[in-house]
């Protein structure tokens, strides 16, 4: 998951991280400027119990954290990542968000979210959130090396706001479908987009005009026939046997 620098100002999440370490925003450094953290990752602590990386790697003897060149190197994504901290992952499981639930993603296939509502809220039952002990954490900066898009973001309103219309023009602006919460409650926003029906005469009409075709050249054919129908009718061939001997005479005419 990937979090912006303050998000210490509005979860606490990075209480849950060893020496609450978190992500450091661009800052000045006398008449220049120490750019933000890049390439860095909060890793939960059955992977680092498993890579070997205690908390004691990445602190210096006065206890701050060390340089970025002294930092244990992992892996992810084809890229290099220094750990900055371990997350306890029991800790940030009971961290709640302003709907009362995780601020770990959700689990949209176990939660089994389907479309069901045009541009208006309604409830979609119980939201289940992956367990931190399978996330790592990330700055939102570095969101596009690990191939990670923008899936929340916390909206405060003002109590005078149409949240209905809210919901209904920002459907229309990002024409993709999102999840919303609001009052703790989970639902599906579906836009509803208009389909564009004037290519369909170039379709429909060639097909009309091949059954016409088709008819008119059936029909012709029965015409022709009529004569020949009568005569036959009257030297006796009964109806049913009529479509028989038309295919016995059209095989005949084939050789």
């Amino acid at each position: 998951m990937a979090f912006m620098p303050n998000e210490v100002e509005f979860s606490q999440l990075h209480r849950a991280v060893s020496h609450e370490f978190w992500f450091l925003p661009e800052r000045p450094d006398g008449e220049s400027r120490i750019p933000a953290d890049r390439r860095v990752v909060i890793i939960p602590d059955v992977a680092a119990q498993t890579l070997g990386i205690t908390k004691e790697d990445l602190i210096d003897e006065d206890g701050q954290r060390r340089g970025l060149d002294r930092l244990p190197v992992i892996t992810m994504a084809s890229r290099e990542w220094r750990v900055i901290g371990i997350l306890d992952t029991a800790h940030a499981n009971r961290i709640r968000d302003i709907n009362g639930r995780s601020l770990a993603m959700v689990d949209y296939l176990r939660s089994g979210f389907s479309p069901a509502i045009f541009g208006k809220m309604e409830d979609e039952g119980e939201a289940y959130h992956m367990n931190w002990e399978h996330l790592a954490i990330i700055p939102f900066s570095d969101r596009n090396d690990v191939r990670a898009t923008l899936r929340s973001v916390a909206i405060k309103f003002n109590e005078d706001l149409d949240r209905d219309q809210f919901f209904h023009d920002i459907a229309l602006r990002i024409q993709n479908p999102f999840f919303a919460f609001e009052d703790g409650q989970a639902s599906f926003i579906l836009p509803v987009q208009k389909v564009n029906m004037a290519g369909i005469a170039k379709v429909f009409l060639p097909v009309i005009l091949c059954i016409l075709i088709v008819m008119n050249t059936m029909l012709g054919a029965v015409e022709e026939r009529k004569g020949e129908v009568s005569m036959l009718g009257a030297i006796g061939l009964s109806p049913n046997r009529f479509p028989s001997s038309c295919s016995l005479k059209q095989r005949c005419f084939q050789f």
